[in-house]
């Protein structure tokens, strides 16, 4: 997923027309940084880029989404919020059933009074692990959560293409 953009200074940038929305930073005309994308056809890949490519992350596809990197991650099916399997340095985990239902984490969508919703990983009915939580208004964040709150290094994206991002402890950030 490459895009011919504007700027190559790691600024952030809002583009249209790359077969979807990219907001985010660029370097040398590709995603670069931390950036939020959605195609045309309602996949997501949010999280960090390097040459284009997101790198870490949470990548939603299908009934599909995957949470990590290249080489570790976890991906679930997001018809029950069960997991899949994991991919640790190239080795496959299958979850059995009964495995799967065992996993203290899913994968899930939570709507919230006012529009706002969640989807991502949780215990218990709570965000928890890698999410992304988008406000009414169109703005939204990505990173770690813990029992419900944000808890560690994530990105705020606004509504104008403005990124902020760090350290974040519930609503503030560090």
């Amino acid at each position: 997923i490459l895009a011919h953009v504007i700027a190559s200074d790691c600024r952030p940038m809002q583009l249209g027309n790359v077969g979807g929305r990219y907001i985010g930073h660029t370097r040398n005309n590709v995603f670069f940084g931390w950036g939020s994308y959605h195609t045309d056809g309602d996949n997501r890949w949010v999280g960090q880029w390097a040459d284009g490519k997101c790198v870490f992350g949470i990548l939603i596809k299908g009934n599909e989404a995957r949470v990590g990197a290249d080489k570790h991650h976890i991906v679930y099916d997001l018809t029950r919020g069960l997991p899949l399997h994991i991919v640790a340095e190239g080795e496959v985990h299958h979850f059995t059933p009964a495995e799967a239902e065992a996993y203290p984490r899913r994968f899930l969508r939570l709507t919230y009074e006012g529009g706002d919703h969640y989807i991502g990983e949780s215990i218990n009915g709570l965000p928890h692990g890698q999410g992304i939580y988008y406000w009414s208004d169109g703005s939204h964040w990505y990173g770690t959560f813990s029992q419900g709150y944000r808890q560690g290094y994530g990105a705020l994206f606004g509504t104008q293409g403005n990124i902020d991002y760090g350290l974040w402890l519930g609503n503030d950030k560090q």
